[in-house]
């Protein structure tokens, strides 16, 4: 039932707060209100008091907004790289930074949880929702979420919810909530550690796997939720349902022979808050089935201490704490967004034609992107899956960007299409085009092909035809096949789906002000027919990606010298390597130091390859900095045939600055 349409429902509010005594109210991702200010958005949190207060025990309500990337339903709000684009900076110190800033806007905005971090981990690039997981590595998605989590809920007053446990990425087929079928080998080595990282990190609330997971909708799953969950993971916060999930036990799934049925297995699999949209016959459901025994009454207390719980935590029952005031659009949050545009552009190819020379007097910018903002924000900002232009009104578009930011250049030219174009017969000193994907969100926006735009393809052709340099800027939020791409363009940056400081951010690597350094979170395929293209699987053979995870270049060169791997270590031992990195070039610039691993000569097949550790680190020109990594020892274990992680003797190569070195791991 909607509580508001741009205005709030008496009705239904008092029908939700007053008669069914709902305590949750969650604001999905067509929120958006007449008065669309922070002030708007505190004033209706504020509002849903007055119902409460009118109830038999006056129990607040919690509240929570899907703010995914910032305050994405405020016009004027900064809006932050998507969750691939933040884990390609490979600085897990910007996603704490990140959540810091947009928990301070939801708190004073009236909200008491976020339905963020995403966990997620991606094993198929066609998938709609890979620009809001993780990417391809569970050690850099566990370091991002850690971080996320703590940022979120450094005020002990205000909750993150990681999700979707679990598992969720791992369609075979790259579409949205299709069901997974895996093996408990892969659940624990590749989508456990993001949300075991969570749990650690105190997380308030976790979200389950819209989809069924080796046979069994993970929302009745009493595996998932009460051994690993609960009891392995020791989590004590609220398990939350997605949108309209329990229906679909019945509706979606088909495994249980009635909408009752369904609600009554995932009630006593473990589920304490329901996201029910549009039905509250589903709460009468559930009070008729505790009244005729079939879920327990303690089953029932179990998730009502946990939320009351957590409203004494969040201080709810004395009233909203007044937070200060919070600036929308504040320096600090436009700056950290800045800095994340910056650090996490990848360089993927460049043939000494950027940064761009002071010398080119004239640019040529190409790609209806290249003028807008809703291509750099993507998909869930303004709501859901469609966006209007005109709803965003902070940021710089790419265009705007280059125009402010180049004085010394006498003339910037832009062309929107292939009409515009063929104005322009002239050769400019540098052609940029900018090609993106459309913003979009969920089921049905999977990709049977991962193929770039025909007409965006074209317009490039077109340009290459009369132009000398062209770089293309690529904006999406998954890899695409770029090979075309890359015999058209003498450079090519990829920049995810970079936000409201995307175009500010990408102009300035263009002209040489921010040197790139962000690395790829995700393997880009040669071609869709090569999927999956995995640098973990167990496939010794396989990998032939287009750009291989953890890639990236720089404008300037490094040189890795003097590395020191130990020959040998016990079990109880961390890991610890050194080494110097020299700086080659004209330029400072950040590196990212990577550690990878193959354990072999265990009991089990293992992944084809691990990222063990990373460190990213500035290096100025012509300097050296000394390094040192350490890889704890627990990150040593392997998988044993019962599925735990034990030490056992065995040859690790470990493989830093392209050598590699063998370790001897004794018991």
């Amino acid at each position: 039932m909607e509580l508001y349409k741009k205005d709030l429902n008496p009705k239904a509010l008092e029908r939700v707060l007053i008669e069914y005594g709902v305590g949750f109210i969650f604001y999905g991702g067509t929120g958006i209100l007449k008065d669309n200010t922070i002030e708007g958005w505190r004033n209706v949190c504020d509002e849903l008091k007055k119902y409460t207060d009118k109830t038999r025990l006056k129990i607040p309500v919690l509240q929570g907004l899907d703010a995914i990337h910032g305050f994405n339903y405020l016009s004027n709000a900064t809006i932050y790289p998507h969750n691939l684009g933040v884990v390609s900076t490979w600085d897990d110190s910007l996603a704490y930074r990140l959540a810091k800033n947009v928990e301070k806007e939801l708190r004073y905005a009236g909200m008491n949880f976020v339905f963020a971090p995403n966990g997620d981990i991606a094993r198929d690039p066609r998938w709609s929702r890979v620009y809001e997981s993780c990417g391809e590595d569970p050690y850099l998605a566990a370091k991002m979420t850690e971080q996320y989590v703590k940022g979120y809920q450094e005020s002990k007053l205000f909750g993150a919810c990681a999700k979707h446990f679990l598992a969720y990425g791992e369609s075979s087929t790259g579409r949205d909530r299709e069901p997974i079928d895996i093996s408990e080998r892969t659940i624990r080595e590749i989508h456990l550690p993001s949300f075991r990282a969570a749990v650690q990190a105190g997380v308030k609330m976790i979200m389950l796997n819209s989809s069924s997971l080796n046979g069994i909708p993970v929302h009745k799953n009493k595996w998932i939720m009460q051994k690993l969950l609960r009891e392995e993971l020791g989590f004590q916060g609220l398990i939350v349902s997605d949108w309209a999930d329990l229906q679909k036990i019945y509706t979606r799934h088909m495994t249980m022979d009635s909408l009752k049925s369904g609600i009554i297995a995932a009630i006593n699999a473990g589920i304490d808050l329901n996201m029910v949209p549009d039905n509250l016959d589903i709460i009468d459901i559930i009070i008729n089935a505790v009244e005729n025994g079939l879920i327990p009454m303690k089953r029932i207390n179990e998730s009502v201490e946990r939320v009351l719980r957590l409203k004494a935590e969040f201080n709810l029952f004395n009233g909203r704490k007044e937070s200060e005031v919070v600036e929308i659009g504040s320096p600090e949050s436009v700056e950290t967004a800045y800095h994340i545009v910056s650090e996490s552009a990848v360089l993927l190819k460049n043939d000494q034609v950027l940064p761009i020379s002071d010398n080119h007097k004239r640019i040529l910018v190409v790609g209806e992107a290249a003028d807008t903002r809703r291509h750099l924000c993507g998909g869930w900002t303004m709501g859901w899956n469609i966006i209007n232009e005109e709803d965003i009104q902070s940021g710089d578009t790419l265009l705007t960007a280059l125009r402010k930011n180049s004085k010394e250049f006498s003339k910037i030219d832009y062309a929107k299409d292939e009409i515009e174009l063929s104005k322009y017969k002239e050769t400019a000193d540098m052609a940029i085009m900018v090609i993106a994907e459309e913003p979009y969100a969920e089921e049905g926006c999977d990709l049977p092909e991962l193929c770039v735009p025909q007409e965006q393809l074209d317009l490039l052709k077109k340009l290459r035809k009369n132009q000398e340099k062209v770089v293309c800027v690529l904006i999406s939020g998954r890899p695409l096949v770029i090979a075309n791409i890359l015999e058209l363009a003498d450079a090519i940056v990829w920049c995810c789906l970079p936000g409201t400081q995307g175009g500010t951010g990408i102009a300035d690597i263009l002209l040489g002000k921010v040197n790139p350094s962000g690395k790829l979170p995700i393997s880009f395929p040669r071609s869709s027919s090569d999927l999956p293209v995995l640098y973990n699987s167990r496939n010794m053979t396989t990998y032939n990606p287009l750009f291989p995870f953890g890639y990236g270049l720089s404008y300037t060169s490094f040189t890795y010298e003097n590395i020191y791997v130990p020959e040998e270590l016990e079990a109880n031992q961390d890991l610890i390597i050194t080494l110097d990195i020299r700086n080659n070039g004209d330029l400072d610039g950040k590196e990212v130091v990577q550690v990878w691993g193959r354990h072999l000569y265990f009991s089990c097949v293992g992944l084809r390859l691990e990222l063990l550790g990373y460190k990213k680190l500035l290096v100025r020109k012509g300097q050296v900095e000394n390094v040192t990594i350490v890889i704890e020892k627990d990150r040593l274990k392997v998988l044993n045939e019962e599925n735990k992680y034990v030490f056992e003797e065995h040859l690790l190569q470990v493989l830093v600055g392209g050598k590699q070195f063998d370790i001897r791991l004794h018991k």
